[in-house]
């Protein structure tokens, strides 16, 4: 059975590690009993998934990392993940008092994980100029997924996508926001593989801007919102546009999802540098999409049929949920419910003793950290 490592990335201290680069490299700050020195191992033969949870306290990124060089084997199912840490992720709005990365050195590329391929609930930025582009998860093996993200690059230069060496692999983006406020600038690319697109807002606010660029391989887009001046760019490559994909141009396939402004009209707020897009009650994106993968929207909420476009869903009314969660090392499970939307912080059952998941009389009340929705 594949076993889940976790460490911790804390900017401040107290962590594991103080950056995803000492992750990558082993350079353990805290003394891991499992791990005396370096952690780059093969994660095939181990059947393991190696997890770096990122805490607030700064920018977990120090300069450029390529796990493709610090000893790493992975495959599609024994993989890195960065993830924010239960209480520190994002709450669909950039927030540098949340766990995020910025990368402001290194090159050619400004971000590159070949050995990662998950990134979720996570904020990355690059404010520094890069001779190509923010490469995430476009790496070695294939079948990446970035959920819930926010992704800006202020420098120029595209911010993500899949690199020419993807043929045969996938790179997905769910419910994730991606920035790119920069002249000329492309917001997701396809160089070969598939590049997967689902309910998310792509934003190039400056002239010359691109949503998504297809330069080869092949492209799926469905329930995104795309502002730029080219909401779809083909050098060459397929791109298979939604059928409920919204742009701010003419280019949607629907007509009714076409020339939809880039304003207070369809989001909270727009304000350059702090763009709040989550959706207000007048907005022709609610319950204009259809069912896909991305069934969390940016805030954590789980969506409901009809799915709104873009990343946020808007919830008219409470819904209620049933949950089985399970206490994090261990294979005690307990059921969770409750109405509202999709609760970060589960409050476990008043009648569950937490050491051994039976049944008690009082209430008790867990650490976030110690259990996790399954």
């Amino acid at each position: 059975m594949t076993t889940t490592v976790v460490h911790t990335i804390k900017p401040a201290g107290g962590g594991h590690f103080s950056s995803l680069d000492a992750w990558v490299i082993g350079a353990l700050v805290v003394g891991d009993p499992g791990f005396p020195g370096l952690i780059a191992r093969n994660l095939v033969a181990l059947d393991q998934i190696e997890v770096a949870e990122v805490y607030s306290g700064g920018s977990a990124l120090v300069a450029r990392v390529d796990t493709n060089q610090a000893g790493w084997v992975t495959d599609a199912t024994h993989y890195m993940e960065i993830r924010g840490a239960v209480g520190h992720q994002h709450q669909g709005i950039w927030d540098t008092n949340k766990a995020y990365f910025e990368v402001t050195s290194g090159g050619p590329h400004a971000f590159v994980y070949y050995q990662v391929t998950h990134l979720t609930e996570m904020q990355g930025r690059c404010t520094v100029g890069q001779p190509f582009y923010m490469e995430i998860a476009g790496g070695a093996n294939g079948n990446s997924v970035i959920d819930r993200c926010i992704l800006i690059r202020t420098d120029g230069g595209a911010v993500a996508g899949t690199n020419s060496g993807f043929t045969g692999k996938t790179l997905t983006f769910l419910s994730s926001m991606i920035f790119a406020p920069s002249p000329t600038t492309y917001g997701l690319f396809c160089v070969s593989g598939t590049l997967n697109i689902y309910n998310c807002t792509l934003v190039a606010t400056q002239p010359g801007g691109v949503g998504i660029e297809s330069f080869a391989g092949t492209t799926n887009s469905q329930n995104n919102y795309i502002k730029a001046d080219y909401c779809y760019d083909i050098t060459s490559g397929v791109i298979n546009k939604g059928s409920n994909d919204a742009t701010s141009t003419t280019e949607a396939v629907t007509p009714a999802l076409r020339s939809i402004p880039y304003s207070t009209a369809n989001f909270v707020s727009v304000t350059p540098g702090s763009e709040n897009l989550h959706l207000v009650v007048g907005s022709v994106l609610r319950d204009a999409g259809v069912t896909t993968p991305a069934v969390i929207d940016i805030d954590g909420r789980m969506r409901i049929a009809p799915f709104d476009i873009g990343a946020d869903e808007y919830l008219d009314a409470p819904i209620c949920w049933n949950y089985t969660a399970r206490y994090k090392s261990s294979n005690k499970l307990f059921k969770a419910s409750g109405c509202g939307s999709f609760p970060r912080n589960l409050r476990v059952p008043g009648n569950v003793d937490t050491s051994t998941g039976r049944m008690v009389d009082d209430g008790i009340l867990i650490n976030p950290d110690e259990y996790e929705a399954v």
